[in-house]
């Protein structure tokens, strides 16, 4: 791979090792406003799009790579836990667009960056059944029994295999998030405190009568019950704050894993999951009050040490 091949995987990928390796070799002190300028604009779009638009352009790649790395100290400076799950799915969703007008031979590099192993075809991509098993989507979609399969392998297309690695991305994005405030410059630290529309969105985030929920979801909590996906979650992830029915789904699932590692007998599937989402958004439910929650969940959450 060439200086000119690497920056364009860069740009497509700006958290691949390429990457890591172009920012390394640039000044931290040359044009950092330009860069965080740059960074802000993204994490702006991110959270008022829910999505960072691709653009395949033919310069300021360099000026891009080196702005997500600025986005990275940004976010974790406002460090709101939905905002980097956004942030995080807003990355992941570029790249996957991006991905879409990529090279086979560039997409089997960044899904063995993510640590699946691929082998490229002019018709797509073959992955092992069992590493298909381990690494696909936590829904129905991802079946073996919905693609073509063979000889132990799994066949799928340009757009099956940037779906399949969407989990895989988000992880990746999120790696070292939030980044330690001991580790983060001053100067940028400033400029955080200076962004507008972000943090008036924060505030009203902790402020208004839901910001319960919002703390709900930054902390696991021991014993999650179906009720408090379907009648909290789901309603205010769809009806409140406006989610597409997918990006409430990843949501909740990645909480629900959370709170799983601290008891591992929380019972509640993927596609129930999946049906609380779909039946909020099908209904406009809302989420239940604060106080009908104490008094529902009265002895499994206390929500006042949240």
């Amino acid at each position: 791979m060439d200086e000119k091949e690497k920056l364009d995987f860069a740009y497509r990928y700006p958290f691949s090792d390429e990457a890591k390796e172009i920012v390394k070799g640039v000044s931290p002190d040359n044009g950092r406003e330009g860069y965080l300028d740059i960074a802000a604009a993204m994490i702006k779009e991110a959270l008022d799009k829910n999505g960072i638009e691709y653009r395949n352009v033919s310069y300021g790649k360099l000026d891009n790579i080196v702005g997500y790395a600025y986005s990275r100290l940004l976010i974790s400076t406002i460090g709101d836990a939905y905002m980097i799950d956004a942030y995080a799915r807003a990355v992941a969703k570029r790249s996957i667009s991006a991905m879409m007008e990529d090279s086979t031979a560039n997409i089997a590099r960044m899904a063995s960056e993510l640590g699946l192993k691929t082998e490229a075809s002019k018709e797509g991509f073959n992955v092992k059944a069992t590493d298909f098993l381990d690494y696909a989507p936590s829904n129905d979609d991802f079946s073996v029994a919905n693609y073509p399969f063979s000889n132990g392998k799994v066949h799928l297309s340009i757009s099956d295999i940037a779906m399949f690695l969407d989990g895989l991305l988000v992880g990746r994005v999120k790696q070292g998030l939030p980044i330690p405030r001991s580790e983060i410059p001053k100067f940028v630290a400033a400029y955080a405190a200076g962004m507008k529309g972000l943090k008036k969105q924060k505030a009203q985030q902790g402020s208004n009568t839901r910001g319960w929920i919002e703390k709900l979801l930054e902390h696991p909590i021991p014993d999650v019950r179906q009720r408090a996906v379907g009648l909290i979650l789901a309603p205010y992830l769809v009806n409140v704050k406006k989610l597409d029915v997918e990006d409430a789904y990843k949501i909740i699932q990645d909480y629900i894993n959370r709170c799983r590692a601290l008891d591992s007998s929380t019972r509640i599937t993927d596609s129930q999951i999946m049906y609380y989402c779909k039946y909020a958004k099908q209904k406009g439910t809302k989420p239940m009050s604060l106080a009908k929650a104490r008094e529902i969940f009265s002895g499994v959450v206390d929500f006042d040490s949240l």
